[in-house]
């Protein structure tokens, strides 16, 4: 008998011990305030609890952070505060101020691939800036649908529309978006030379070539880190003979005047990163396969995959490493026309270096890595005197960072010249990152290359 209940107190003894160190609260209510427009939906599926649910007690304080950088993340409000009451019962509170989701705004940027490219290979030139109007909505229904409209001359004259939903299931599971696009150049870029790109132009200034597509996708969301997405999109390229002809016989391909195709993709996201915009912590993978032509047309056909992968450790309470690798390769071997040809120094997918080359080919492996450390942190109230209360706060982020990037490019047929293609090329140096609102990032870098050469590089990027 003694031993019987020995042994049920030494029991009772662990589970209390147990218990006590894994302490959970049951969620009683969730309230949100400061969304005038948007559906108190959205906010419910971005911070992924409802009522009922359970907070382990040690994680309270982490939850906090990430239920704000998830909604950060959406691009739909400058400002998040979160609170997890405790208690007899327990909630959790946000209020926020929501972004400005109007912009209809003139359009006024640089046509080349970034403001660098601009600024010292075109020697600032205005005839290579784009102009027009621009009207997006970035919330148009409050389901954090975006619908965006422009009118654009200039450098290259275009015009699209577009309107996305990201979900219109009762469970927030299915979205769609459309789009219709159309462009047209004077002067466009038409062979690849001593790493950089040549642009080429008509005497008479005549359009020398236009671009049409249009397309639909769906998304998957089945669950709050994992998206599924599917595009179909027909695409129609023209060039005028002299572009074709004169300029490059393989702009397109065996001296095409033109390319007609029907594309379709796959694309699987899983992202648990927090805050997307500048990652604190957290991982990211992402796999593409896509098919360009479909036997309809035979003006082209290509098969490329793409895997990407993106680790961010806070090492330090302000100090974070962030590591990014992703590679691509064609699957069908021909030869692939200039115009469909890119490898890497386009979009994010460039080396720090060199962002005044290209290196295109069939198959590339990208490597990006960075060490960061906030030095800077404060928000500011400009409550006095700013009409708009979306930016009536401020918030201000600054971090240095030392930046070391690696890629590699193979190229099997536009090598003469080229001579980054088919090396391994290293780049990067120190810089200052700042994020504005917790919507807009600036990228201040001062990189070096593998010949020695070194300069000052700019980019923005903005959440939405």
């Amino acid at each position: 008998m003694i031993v019987r209940f020995a042994i049920l107190c030494s029991f009772l003894f662990c589970s209390n011990f147990l218990f006590a160190q894994n302490d959970f609260y049951r969620i009683d209510s969730i309230q949100i305030s400061g969304n005038k427009k948007t559906k108190d939906k959205i906010l419910l599926r971005e911070i992924g609890y409802e009522i009922g649910d359970s907070i382990a007690a040690s994680n309270v304080k982490s939850e906090i952070n990430r239920i704000q950088k998830r909604l950060f993340d959406t691009g739909l409000f400058n400002d998040v505060k979160v609170a997890i009451q405790t208690g007899v019962t327990t909630s959790i509170s946000i209020e926020v101020i929501e972004n400005w989701y109007i912009y209809p705004k003139p359009i006024f940027q640089l046509a080349d691939r970034n403001f660098n490219v601009w600024w010292k290979e075109q020697n600032r030139d205005l005839k290579r800036v784009n102009y027009g109007a621009r009207l997006a909505h970035i919330n148009f229904t409050g389901n954090r649908d975006a619908l965006k409209l422009f009118l654009q001359w200039g450098y290259t004259r275009a015009v699209e529309a577009q309107y996305s939903l990201p979900s219109f299931d009762k469970n927030q599971k299915i979205g769609a978006a459309i789009f219709v696009f159309y462009s047209e150049k004077k002067e466009t870029g038409y062979i690849t030379i001593n790493n950089k790109t040549v642009f080429g132009s008509n005497e008479n200034e005549e359009i020398i070539l236009k671009r049409f597509r249009t397309g639909l996708r769906f998304n998957y969301r089945p669950a709050l880190f994992g998206y599924h997405s599917g595009n179909i999109e027909f695409h129609h390229n023209r060039g005028s003979d002299y572009l074709t002809q004169n300029l490059n016989p393989d702009y397109f391909g065996d001296g095409k005047s033109g390319i007609r195709f029907f594309m379709i993709d796959y694309d699987l996201k899983f992202d648990k990163r927090v805050f997307q915009l500048y990652p604190e912590k957290g991982y990211f993978f992402e796999w593409n396969i896509k098919k360009e032509g479909l036997g309809i047309f035979n003006d082209f056909n290509n098969l490329s995959t793409f895997a990407e992968f993106q680790y961010y450790y806070p090492i330090l309470q302000k100090l974070t490493t962030a590591v990014r690798l992703k590679a691509k390769v064609n699957l069908i071997r021909n030869q692939v026309s200039f115009a469909n040809n890119t490898g890497l120094g386009y979009w994010d997918d460039a080396i720090r270096g060199y962002e005044l080359y290209v290196q295109d080919g069939t198959d590339f492996l990208l490597w990006k890595s960075s060490l960061r450390y906030q030095i800077y942190k404060k928000t500011f109230n400009f409550e006095n005197w700013m009409p708009l209360y979306q930016y009536k706060k401020m918030s201000v982020q600054i971090s240095l960072a030392a930046n070391f990037d690696a890629g590699y490019v193979n190229e099997p047929t536009y090598k003469e010249t080229n001579t980054f293609n088919n090396i391994l090329l290293t780049g990067g140096g120190p810089g200052i990152d700042i994020i504005l609102f917790n919507n807009f990032l600036i990228n201040l870098e001062y990189s070096f290359n593998h010949i020695g050469e070194s300069g000052f590089y700019f980019r923005t990027r903005s959440s939405f």
